[in-house]
């Protein structure tokens, strides 16, 4: 059974401006390592519009990697645009 993702484009574009940010910061050089750019699970589920349950699916699947830090899962940004653009958006 396919998985047919829904996203509003509301939620495109906020995918666009962080995938520009990024960009920008590549392009100039500029390594952030700082709270917006290590997501906890909370705020992966509420970037994309999706439960736990298919969080984990998509992980399970390789979509995103998982990072533990003590008992909590953190997510890359830039690992979770990837993972959107090149599983989710066909």
């Amino acid at each position: 059974m396919s998985e047919k993702a829904i996203f509003s484009v509301q939620w495109f574009n906020s995918v666009i401006q962080k995938i520009n940010l990024l960009e920008e910061n590549w392009m100039n050089n500029i390594v952030v390592f700082n709270q917006s750019i290590l997501m906890n699970e909370q705020e992966v589920l509420q970037l994309l519009q999706i439960s736990s349950t298919t969080l984990r699916r998509y992980c399970n699947k390789k979509y995103f990697k998982v990072y533990k830090i003590g008992k909590r899962n953190h997510y890359l940004q830039h690992d979770i645009i990837r993972g959107v653009l090149t599983h989710l958006v066909k």
